[in-house]
């Protein structure tokens, strides 16, 4: 497969396709011409991609997130047979974008602990802004659960800010909202969160 600097721009075939297509349809473009296939997925979402690689591994690390951007659609290819219509394909690269750049982070800073509960646990108890989240235990399935039970936008800023990484000013523009509107539902959010974790016994 060809790195992310290599592919070139879209050809008018492959800009007519996606003046068409769905989710299900991009992966299927994606499994019968790769190449045109991840083009269009560039186009679309590797600025997005970009932006995850350089907020988890550092925005002045300019050769691991041109690593880190290809690996993610060599992954998208790889893995396009697992890929499920029902599921947003946004969510679903932004997904494979958080974890293989967390994976390439933890690599780099081998020793360092990328990502601990207790951080996000801070987070929503203190109302500190930081970008650091959830890991995998108990506690981090329980806080994912009840982010993916709010309601539009509140599920996709909480979701945007601390699996995927995008700034406040990031979300509001991807969202059509304003910097205030993001930051107030993040404040709300937060003391939503903190109850509904105090009332199943989760004490953050």
């Amino acid at each position: 497969m060809k790195s992310f600097s290599d592919i070139k721009k879209m050809d008018r075939r492959e800009a007519d396709v996606l003046e068409k297509m769905t989710d299900a349809g991009l992966i299927k473009e994606i499994q019968d011409h790769p190449e045109a296939g991840l083009k269009i997925a560039l186009e679309v979402y590797g600025g997005a991609v970009k932006t995850i690689c350089g907020n988890i591994l550092g925005r002045d690390k300019k050769n691991d997130i041109e690593e880190c951007v290809s690996e993610v659609f060599f992954q998208l290819w790889k893995d396009s047979g697992r890929y499920h219509p029902d599921y947003h394909l946004k969510n679903y690269i932004y997904g494979i974008a958080r974890y293989t750049a967390l994976k390439m982070r933890k690599k780099l800073l081998k020793n360092e602990q990328t990502v601990t509960v207790e951080w996000i646990s801070d987070e929503i108890a203190s109302g500190a802004d930081t970008e650091d989240v959830v890991a995998e235990n108990e506690n981090a399935e329980a806080i994912y659960a009840e982010i993916l039970t709010f309601s539009f936008p509140d599920k996709e800023i909480f979701l945007y800010r601390y699996y995927f990484w995008f700034s406040i000013q990031e979300i509001a523009d991807m969202l059509n909202l304003s910097y205030k509107a993001v930051e107030n539902r993040l404040y709300r959010g937060k003391e939503k969160l903190r109850q509904k974790l105090t009332e199943r016994g989760i004490a953050l």
